[in-house]
C-alpha cells in the first residue's frame, strides 16, 4: 500500500492511484495545525471526482493528530483531476477547511477482443538480421571478386613488364653482337663499319 503524508500548511496534489484501484493508497493528513489553531474538533472529508458535479462525503479515521483516508475504487472511478476538501468542525461550526487537488491516473481502457495472431516482433527482427547478413555477404562477395580482378590485372601487367624487359635484354644482346661484327675502332680512334 502507498501512503501519502499530507500537511495542511503546505497543500499539494494528492495522487489517488490508477483508475478503479481499491485500497492501494492511504492518505494521512497531519491535523496538528487545526488542533493548535482552532482547538479540539472533528474532521470531515469531501471528495469530487473529475466527472462529478457535486462532492460526496468520504469515510475517514481520525486518531490523535491524523486523519486517514483509505482510497476506494469509488474514489478512483474516473481518471483525471478532482478535488478533496478537509473540513474542521468545532462543535457544529466549520472552523477551517483546506482544498487539495487530486489526481487519478488512467488505465489502458476496457477489456476488448484478443487480436488475431500475428508474427512476433522477435521473428521479424531475426528475419531483418538475416536479410542484412545476406546483403553484407553479397557486398563481400562482390568486393572479393573485384579484388581478384585487380590481382589478375596486376599479374597481367607484371607478365607484360617481364616480357618487355626480356625483349629489351634480347635487343640489347643482339645490338651488341651486331656492333661487334660490323663496327670496329680504327687506329686513329674513329669508328668504322666493316666492309667500307
Amino acid at each position: 500500500m502507498i501512503t501519502q503524508n499530507i500537511s495542511l500548511t503546505a497543500p499539494k496534489r494528492i495522487m489517488l492511484g490508477r483508475r478503479e484501484e481499491n485500497e492501494a493508497t492511504r492518505v494521512v493528513f497531519d491535523i496538528s495545525y487545526f488542533i493548535e489553531t482552532f482547538g479540539e474538533g472533528t474532521a470531515t472529508l469531501l471528495a469530487k471526482r473529475s466527472k462529478d458535479a457535486n462532492a460526496y462525503p468520504v469515510a475517514v479515521t481520525q486518531e490523535n493528530e491524523t486523519v486517514t483516508w483509505l482510497v476506494s475504487n469509488a474514489d478512483t472511478a474516473y481518471q483525471g483531476q478532482g478535488q478533496a476538501e478537509l473540513m474542521w468542525f468545532v462543535g457544529d461550526v466549520l472552523a477551517k477547511s483546506v482544498v487539495f487537488p487530486t489526481w487519478t491516473d488512467p488505465d489502458i481502457g476496457e477489456e476488448g477482443e484478443v487480436p488475431e495472431p500475428y508474427e512476433s516482433w522477435v521473428t521479424q527482427l531475426l528475419e531483418d538480421i538475416d536479410d542484412k547478413n545476406a546483403a553484407a555477404q553479397q557486398i563481400m562477395d562482390g568486393k572479393v571478386s573485384e579484388a581478384q580482378g585487380y590481382a589478375n590485372e596486376a599479374k597481367g601487367y607484371k607478365n607484360q613488364a617481364k616480357n618487355s624487359a626480356d625483349a629489351a635484354a634480347a635487343s640489347a644482346t643482339q645490338a651488341a653482337q651486331i656492333l661487334d661484327t660490323t663496327v670496329y675502332v680504327g687506329t686513329d680512334g674513329k669508328f668504322y663499319i666493316r666492309g667500307e
